[in-house]
């Protein structure tokens, strides 16, 4: 695989594709996945025990392909940038990215089939206004408890009903309510490890769906799936 990429574009992605990777792993979940979508458009793909992110960005396409990066030495690098960077996969495990002729960094990678396969929905039934969601989250998040172990207050409750979206959070001596008019039908329970990056989510329409173990929460540039809990 080679493109060539805007370094500060890239960087926002990049930061929250990484931020949902477990970089204490040793396996392939402490990498990220890229491969190209055509000539002129790349995905990331970061997965962690609890929430997994599929995000698009623009590139240049020099050969199509897909690698894995190591997540956090990745990030580092690409920080370091403020111009067009190259990233390029090499034959023996490497990846090599560089800035010009005089900047060059080779970080470890692995072959693109390495990585898990990222869930699929297997539906998506109700629609939403992604900052409609993010400000419900900004809202009650901070009621959510600080214990684990009290499974039933690890996050937030997301009901849709009659017209209405409603979320409550409580860490048993505060509650926080949010109401806003949405239509669908959906009850579901956000855990906390979402709420993150629940309240990061570009703007425009969001797509919620559901298969037996994962919520899934899809826009056109990005999907994020995580655990339900249980």
């Amino acid at each position: 695989m080679d493109f060539k990429i805007n370094a500060l574009q890239f960087k926002s992605v990049l930061d929250l594709v990484v931020s949902a990777v477990d970089s204490k792993n040793s396996n392939a979940q402490s990498y990220i996945l890229i491969e190209s979508l055509n000539d002129k458009e790349i995905r990331l793909t970061g997965s962690g025990i609890d929430v997994s992110i599929q995000r698009t960005c623009p590139a240049e396409i020099k050969t199509e392909g897909k690698i894995c990066i190591k997540a956090d030495k990745f990030l580092n690098v690409i920080k370091a940038f403020d111009s067009e960077v190259r990233i390029k996969s090499e034959s023996n495990d490497w990846a090599k990215i560089s800035a010009g002729t005089k900047s060059n960094h080779r970080i470890p990678a692995l072959s693109g089939d390495d990585f898990p396969p990222f869930p699929e929905a297997i539906n998506y039934d109700v629609v939403f206004p992604s900052n409609v969601l993010t400000s419900m989250v900004k809202s009650t998040a901070f009621s959510v408890t600080s214990e684990e172990s009290r499974f039933a207050l690890y996050g937030v409750k997301l009901e849709i009903e009659d017209g209405i979206a409603k979320m409550i959070a409580t860490d048993g001596h505060r509650v926080a309510y949010r109401e806003e008019e949405v239509d669908g039908n959906l009850n579901i329970f956000l855990p906390k490890k979402s709420l993150t990056f629940l309240g990061k989510l570009p703007s425009g329409e969001l797509e919620i769906g559901e298969d037996l173990n994962h919520l899934f929460f899809k826009t056109d540039e990005l999907i994020m799936c995580t655990r339900k809990a249980t």
